[in-house]
């Protein structure tokens, strides 16, 4: 005969299983909606919205293996783009477009990096910068024009040396850049902070510079969200500032402008920590566009 209290372990341990399961494909369930919400909001900002918040919404869903039908759109966008969106209708052809026809977007965009007066010139420098294609042959036109260039401007100029530069030239480049999170001009610490937070592989005194500039920022700047968020995503996971910076960064998701929403959601997504999802899904139902894509493609880095 069975005694009922030999077999209490059992059925104890085989409910704490099912209990598990149960929590392990609630919280699958509950991440599959949110991540087809975000996705959906993509997409509905890419039907709805227009200019720079559409390309925004583009380049989102490119991130997130999302480009079908992009080609197209846009291919139908470029002919009555004006300076300087065309610019950002070209980047998003280079990424989704095929092999010849991404050369000659590529080939446009660096065109317009050569034309001194032209009207798309900084916006292509960015956009070489962000598509990571800038080419060796670039570089005499781009060290030109750094000699009269102003310092939000320069910023750009330098995130492109950085990429461009031998290995042995890379530490100096890199300084340069981080140099501008000095800039009296808030345009260009915000710049320097935006293309820092995208390199790899940062020296300790350009991440050292990002820490102290991250304290030094005025709270009213408009530069003060970008520095923050460079400085968090470079610290090593056991900084004791992490957790303070995080914080910060969340206070930006919540009274943000919606360019800092965008940009903060976007580096907090990228550290991949569910304990940002409850924030970054409340920016889901934020009342502008950018907020709302920069909130869906934080999620979808969490929830991949």
């Amino acid at each position: 005969m069975i005694r009922v209290f030999s077999l209490f372990p059992v059925l104890y341990a085989a409910a704490l299983s099912l209990l598990g399961f149960v929590r392990t494909a609630g919280a699958d369930t509950t991440d599959a909606a949110l991540r087809e919400r975000s996705l959906t909001t993509l997409r509905h900002e890419l039907a709805t919205t227009e200019g720079w918040v559409r390309v925004h919404a583009a380049e989102a869903l490119i991130e997130h293996g999302q480009s079908a039908g992009l080609d197209s759109l846009y291919a139908g966008e470029l002919a009555a783009a004006t300076p300087p969106y065309r610019i950002g209708v070209r980047r998003v052809l280079a990424r989704v477009a095929p092999g010849p026809e991404r050369a000659t977007h590529l080939a446009a965009i660096c065109a317009a990096l050569h034309e001194p007066a032209g009207p798309d010139r900084v916006h292509a420098a960015e956009t070489l910068a962000k598509l990571g294609a800038a080419t060796p042959t670039d570089t005499p036109v781009i060290a030109a024009w750094l000699a009269t260039a102003d310092a939000p401007t320069a910023a750009y100029l330098r995130w492109l040396r950085v990429q461009l530069a031998p290995a042995s030239q890379r530490a100096a480049e890199e300084a340069a850049l981080a140099a501008l999170l000095l800039s009296d001009l808030s345009a260009a610490r915000l710049r320097a902070a935006y293309a820092l937070a995208r390199l790899s592989n940062l020296a300790p005194d350009t991440v050292a510079l990002l820490r102290m500039r991250a304290t030094l920022e005025p709270p009213d700047s408009p530069a003060r969200a970008f520095v923050v968020a460079a400085a968090f995503a470079h610290l090593a996971s056991a900084s004791p500032d992490r957790a303070g910076l995080r914080t910060q960064l969340r206070s930006f998701l919540a009274q943000g402008t919606p360019g800092e929403q965008f940009e903060v959601a976007v580096i907090l997504g990228r550290q991949s920590d569910r304990d940002d999802v409850p924030a970054l899904a409340a920016l889901l139902s934020a009342t502008h566009p950018d907020a709302r894509i920069g909130g869906a493609n934080g999620l979808l880095h969490i929830l991949r």
